[in-house]
């Protein structure tokens, strides 16, 4: 699907559309929605911004309000296999993704669809991610969600950890994985990261406005 314009009531308006089918407590809906960017290509900036209007129009539908815990810029070449960010058993990630001439795919696998009937922490235990043999078991239920690497994405992704005995309503997570087929090291590839957790989490600290305000408005990288 292609992304609005990227002024804020259009990004805030696209992201409540979709809160549900992200923050999905039922295999039925995916666990992450993504936008491609239409012709005009946003800047760095303009896309960081966007992805801040999309926590903020979440924190409209959310059963309680959700911070930023991390955030994050990184210029990547390195394929990962499928994992879950570490963060909070409840939690959200949001990647941006930058213009680029380097091809790339990012894979979400979604243990609960593949597990079916059984159980996704089980199926999981079974196909560990970071064996050879897991992995190509993954990858045969995995979908890639990007489109073009010449136009910016964002990706929402439900990051919670899948739990051998959750309790009611606990969100549904799915995994994903990295794949840089051809590395480029002439190029840049960068990404912009963002973690939300709930307000009030246990042991966790939201990012300091300091380091926020960096990734809203900054152009370094990590």
């Amino acid at each position: 699907m292609m992304m609005p314009e990227l002024d804020s009531k259009s990004v805030r308006r696209w992201a409540l559309a979709y809160f549900d089918e992200v923050w999905r407590t039922s295999p039925v809906e995916k666990g992450y929605c993504t936008f491609a960017a239409d012709q005009e290509q946003p800047t760095s900036t303009e896309l960081r911004r966007a992805m801040l209007d999309v926590v903020f129009a979440f924190n409209r539908l959310s059963p309680r309000p959700f911070v930023v815990e991390r955030v994050g810029r990184f210029d990547q070449q390195v394929s990962t296999r499928f994992h879950r960010d570490g963060a909070a058993d409840v939690s959200l990630l949001l990647l941006g993704y930058e213009p680029t001439t380097v091809e790339s795919q990012l894979f979400l696998h979604d243990p609960f669809r593949a597990a079916g009937e059984g159980s996704a922490f089980e199926y999981l235990r079974r196909n560990k991610p970071m064996t050879k043999e897991g992995d190509d078991e993954l990858m045969r239920h995995a979908v890639n969600v990007l489109g073009p690497p010449s136009r910016a994405h964002i990706v929402v992704v439900n990051n919670c950890t899948v739990l051998e005995n959750p309790p009611p309503g606990h969100p549904l997570g799915v995994l994903h994985r990295g794949l840089i087929p051809n590395p480029d090291p002439t190029a840049h590839r960068v990404i912009n990261s963002m973690g939300l957790m709930f307000a009030g989490e246990p042991h966790r600290e939201p990012v300091s406005a300091e380091r926020l305000a960096w990734f809203r408005d900054g152009d370094s990288l990590d």
